[in-house]
């Protein structure tokens, strides 16, 4: 195992047209279901989604 496949990466993604706790719950799920997603917060007050998870899996999955 590489050291590239260690690696976390955090980013941070715009999500517009949430409205409601269940938005943020449905939208952090469904990030969270993504190979490779080690871990995800949305927040509904600034529309913004923190996602953090291994590089070598997302890639490998793309």
């Amino acid at each position: 195992m590489s050291q590239s496949e260690n690696r976390h990466d955090t980013i941070s993604l715009l999500i517009e047209g949430m409205t409601c706790a269940s938005c943020v719950a449905r939208v952090e799920k469904g990030i969270k279901a993504v190979p490779g997603v080690t871990d995800a917060t949305v927040n509904l007050a600034t529309e913004r989604a923190t996602v953090r998870g291994t590089a070598a899996s997302a890639t490998s999955a793309a």
